[in-house]
């Protein structure tokens, strides 16, 4: 692979931020019901950011390989330009992108083999077979078919690294073959539920639309959505542009300090802390109008409004101390001190709004 890259010219800055952009948005769509990502239609912009043809791929992997594998997908140049750009970053140390690029190719398997098993989806049927998946399938244990993908890529990593780093042809076909056939193996029993329910007519009903009144089924249902959101925020780096919007809008705090916040908020080091603030919000929601109507700004403004309690742990506290450890962490936490307490108090409520704003367009 060495003579390849030797041949490659490399834009290492773009490719980076390419694929790990890419991959992470990719991944948090698959909260999506129906939504199989789009890593085939990369492919030409992975190739221009390598300096690399078709031809170059074709040709070179078609004798790096030998005896050891030669089947279509081995053959797809697609996958193969993969496996060198991911063997390019473990060269250069960069795991975060080798991992994001090994995630790409997960992603890649998925896509394909859903429009194939799947080709036209009902995202009511869709919805309402991930609800009634066994406990032990892979895409209720990791909480999704986002954490599903990123375990699997992640037991991948963790098996075949060294394979993919010292170029063993034979443990990279292995590669190819086995992550196909793990992700294979989760959409062959999501596909056969799925024909079953939409044979049965069965669809999926959200606790959180429907009835005027409608409560959260259980506690273990609620944990299920906080998890979800928090993996959102933080594990796949999601970030809704239309909460930015609306938050920076209502509290008229500067672009520049609203990145800044947002971005910051990506870190997985807050789960806890956005775990703690998704539960006391939805806590008390009994109905659909307070997360998804009008009632849901009241709502928010109630909880940031609260002076004195008796509760050891609320929201607006939960709120500010998450807020100060994301100023400090971007050296911006001085800046912040300086300000009168109602500018303090509209920075606290933007981050407040943000959260629950990301929440609400999810479920919603």
């Amino acid at each position: 692979m060495d003579s390849l890259l030797q041949k490659a010219n490399i834009d290492e800055p773009e490719l980076r931020s390419f694929i790990i952009r890419l991959s992470a948005s990719e991944l948090g769509k698959l909260s999506e019901p129906c939504h199989y990502p789009t890593m085939k239609g990369y492919f030409h912009q992975l190739l221009s950011l390598t300096g690399l043809t078709i031809s170059d791929i074709k040709e070179f992997f078609s004798g790096f390989y030998k005896e050891y594998a030669w089947s279509n997908i081995h053959k797809d140049p697609h996958t193969n330009l993969l496996i060198l750009i991911m063997y390019y970053f473990l060269k250069k140390r960069d795991i975060q992108t080798y991992l994001s690029t090994m995630l790409w190719h997960v992603l890649k398997q998925y896509s394909h083999l859903m429009h194939i098993r799947i080709p036209y989806c009902n995202s009511q049927v869709f919805m309402y077979t991930l609800e009634h998946l066994s406990k032990t399938h892979l895409f209720v244990r990791e909480k999704g078919i986002s954490g599903a993908m990123y375990h699997i890529t992640q037991r991948m990593q963790y098996i075949y690294t060294d394979a993919i780093l010292s170029k063993d042809a034979k443990e990279i076909a292995a590669f190819i073959t086995a992550s196909r056939t793990r992700v294979q193996q989760s959409i062959a029993s999501f596909q056969n539920a799925y024909y079953k329910h939409h044979k049965e007519g069965s669809k999926y009903r959200t606790p959180y639309t429907g009835e005027e009144g409608q409560e959260y089924e259980t506690l273990e249902k609620r944990t299920q959505v906080v998890d979800t959101i928090k993996k959102s925020i933080t594990v796949y780096k999601e970030i809704d542009e239309k909460a930015i919007l609306e938050a920076k809008t209502l509290t008229k705090v500067r672009e520049s300090l609203a990145r800044l916040i947002v971005g910051e908020l990506s870190n997985i080091t807050y789960q806890e802390e956005i775990r703690m603030i998704l539960d006391l919000f939805i806590r008390d929601i009994k109905s659909t109008s307070v997360l998804c109507g009008e009632k849901f700004f009241t709502y928010v403004k109630s909880l940031m409004a609260i002076k004195r309690t008796t509760k050891p742990v609320y929201f607006k506290q939960q709120i500010n101390e998450l807020l100060i450890k994301l100023l400090k962490a971007t050296n911006t936490f001085s800046n912040y001190n300086d300000l009168t307490s109602q500018s303090q108090s509209l920075i606290n409520s933007f981050l407040a709004l943000y959260i629950t704003m990301f929440a609400r367009n999810k479920l919603c």
